[in-house]
């Protein structure tokens, strides 16, 4: 039933158009059409169009639009000032002049002799040609409601057509005439029967091949935004294979976080931006650019980028929007967006996938470098493989042992001797070799390897501990990191417990360090954890203070034991105002309770500096390097050996004294007998 339904109500409208086609019928105008305006927020004027002034002006069925010389000059003027024209829909010439007679419209065409007739107050010469045996002069009239200023802005607009570009106008347009003969009426007609007859004979086949079509179509549509799906993305790069112009394009990978904004904002915040990217992103694009929305905050787009200074410009301009309406509305959210871009000129043999693989590269990139737009090059992309390999090897590395702890001495500033280390990790890889943090904290936490890491540093440390309970090192205490991951888990203390209870230290030696943004973020399991492992006997320092700045409450709330001022804040106070911030500042935290430790230390003016505003420990490059365990050992053997050297060296020093006074005791005796 559905079927015959569809089918009659194809057929009705498929015998509908081919008469409109053919101009059988009455004839159907546009109710509104508007000349465009490429100048942003315009005036509109409303102008009453003759449909049947051909070629000065007339309605296209095929067009649906007025068109013409006059439609073509305002299109001009239009460009000039600014200023929208939109027609009103005139069925005739009577019906124009009605509307002019109404105050309906601002402008309309008219000939110079049939002024009264169409009750305008002024009339503008726009064009002079010979028809029908005589000179006829053709110009725009202007109604009551017209006001003098607009009636100058487009006077004057006019007046600056040149008469080369009116007859330029006037020539294009003399070969498309809408006049149809009898004759050619009779033919159409008999033509139509024809086509009727195919019409119904074929129609069958029409419905099933669009039904067809249809579900295909309806197949590459994202539900949500209405724009294309991943589907749509592999067909429009197949589109572009088949062009010769292919390598002018360019794919965009365009992403944001969406899983941090649907935890802090919920899942209607996220169809919100959804809704707000697809339909900005597809105002941004031109005709023969290609969108598409592959998930949940992850656009594609086919762009086209001649050069790379014309696709990052455009993608930059992109970018910051979308950006900039994050910020608006969720401040929290500022700078969410990052955009991946690989330019199929680079890369002229790649598929869909591999395009898109490189571009999403690019994406990361952009994470990584803290930038907003990337464009890949092959650094980038071996970067990516790079990344990419240590995603797959990092769950063995963490399993295997390859992730070693490192040390760094830090110094108590009264005593100037060691006092304690910063337990560092560093990745031992098989294939890249020594990895710093920085190149895989990121590929930890992505992986969900994180806690896994943090609990083996922390075996690590204790077994550290342990080995140090003798002299002359019972003394010293270690640091270890944990991130916010580990830290906010409700097993936290637990398994730092159950860790720590299979080696033999004092629990105080062990300084449990904690970014300040860990505080900052105050979630009840936080908060548990800091005071259990206090009571348990750890000490808890605030790492990497001075980067953000939490409220110094927490010192006071969480009983924190060590501040530890990050290394860039000591290099950045070189003027007396930030030195006496710094001063400020460790006097707080000295009222807190705690002490404090300063990071980075490089020279001996900035030692001196920290020890005059009582900076209690120092910790840094002028010190000492970040050493493996083996050559830690060394170092504290020399360093305790030269301790005692010094010890001997005093006691030796005494020793001459004392004989050097018993010698000069002897001398005077043996004068004094003389005597």
């Amino acid at each position: 039933m559905n079927d015959c339904r569809k089918f009659y109500k194809g057929l009705i409208i498929c015998i509908f158009s081919i008469a409109m086609i053919l101009n059988i019928g009455l004839p159907v105008y546009a109710a509104v059409y508007t000349v465009p305006s490429d100048s942003g927020e315009a005036d509109t004027v409303y102008v009453a169009g003759n449909p049947n002034a051909y070629p000065l002006e007339y309605y296209s069925k095929e067009d649906k639009a007025f068109c013409g010389v006059f439609p073509d000059m305002l299109k001009v003027v239009s460009e000039k000032t600014g200023i929208s024209f939109t027609y009103i829909s005139a069925s005739s010439e009577n019906r124009q002049k009605e509307l002019s007679r109404n105050n309906q419209v601002e402008l309309l065409t008219v000939l110079s002799d049939k002024q009264d007739e169409c009750k305008v107050d002024e009339l503008l010469p726009v064009l002079e040609f010979y028809s029908k045996g005589e000179n006829t002069t053709y110009c725009i009239g202007f109604t009551e409601i017209a006001s003098p200023e607009l009636i100058g802005k487009i006077r004057n607009a006019f007046l600056e057509i040149s008469e080369e570009e009116k007859m330029g106008f006037l020539l294009a347009n003399s070969n498309n005439n809408p006049d149809v003969s009898n004759k050619n009426r009779l033919i159409k007609i008999i033509i139509l029967s024809i086509s009727f007859l195919i019409v119904i004979c074929g129609f069958l086949a029409v419905i099933a091949v669009k039904r067809k079509k249809h579900s295909n179509q309806d197949s590459m549509i994202d539900e949500l935004t209405g724009i294309g799906n991943a589907e749509y993305y592999n067909y429009a790069f197949e589109q572009l294979l088949s062009r010769q112009s292919k390598n002018l394009y360019a794919v965009v990978y365009l992403a944001y976080k969406v899983e941090k904004i649907s935890i802090e904002c919920g899942e209607e915040t996220i169809k919100e931006i959804e809704s707000y990217a697809a339909a900005h992103l597809n105002s941004k694009i031109a005709s023969a650019e290609y969108l598409a929305r592959i998930n949940d905050g992850v656009f594609v787009m086919l762009i086209q980028a001649p050069t790379e200074k014309e696709c990052a410009s455009k993608m930059f301009e992109v970018v910051d929007s979308l950006n900039r309406y994050l910020q608006e509305f969720y401040p929290n959210m500022a700078n969410a967006f990052r955009a991946g871009v690989s330019r199929l000129c680079e890369h002229p043999d790649c598929n869909a996938e591999t395009a898109f693989y490189n571009a999403k590269q690019g994406y990361f990139a952009a994470l990584r470098s803290n930038t907003s737009v990337v464009i890949t090059c092959e650094n980038h992309l071996t970067q990516s493989r790079r990344q990419e390999k240590l995603r797959k090897d990092v769950a063995n590395a963490v399993t295997d042992g390859e992730f070693r702890v490192y040390l760094q001495f830090i110094n108590e500033n009264k005593s100037k001797k060691i006092c304690g280390a910063e337990a560092l990790s560093r990745w031992q890889n098989k294939e890249y070799g020594l990895l710093r943090p920085h190149e895989y904290i990121d590929v930890l936490k992505e992986t969900e390897q994180i806690i896994a890491h943090d609990y083996k540093m922390f075996s690590a440390v204790c077994r550290q501990l342990e080995a140090w309970c003798a002299e002359p090192y019972k003394q010293l205490f270690l640091t270890c990191n944990f991130t916010r991951t580990s830290l906010s888990k409700n097993d936290f203390f637990d398994r730092i417990s159950e860790i720590s209870s299979d080696y033999k230290f004092d629990r105080s030696r062990l300084v449990l360090e904690i970014t300040e943004d860990s505080i900052a973020e105050n979630s009840q399991a936080v908060s548990e954890n800091i005071c259990k492992c206090r009571r348990a006997g750890f000490k808890i320092a605030i790492d990497d203070m001075g980067t953000g700045f939490s409220s110094f409450a927490d010192l006071y709330d969480y009983e924190i034991d060590l501040v530890k001022i990050d290394g860039e804040f000591i290099a950045s106070c070189t003027s007396e105002r930030r030195q006496t911030m710094l001063s400020n500042i460790i006097t707080l935290v000295h009222e807190s309770g705690a002490k404090i430790l300063c990071e980075g230390v490089e020279n001996l003016e900035q030692a001196d500096f920290l020890d005059k505003i009582n900076c209690d420990m120092m910790q840094g490059f002028y010190f000492s390097k970040i050493l493996p365990l083996v050559e830690c050992e060394k170092f504290l053997k020399l360093t305790h050996t030269e301790c005692c050297y010094s010890n001997r060296e005093l006691l030796l020093t005494t020793l001459c004294f004392f004989v050097l006074f018993r010698l000069c005791c002897c001398i005077c005796s043996f004068f004094c007998s003389l005597l």
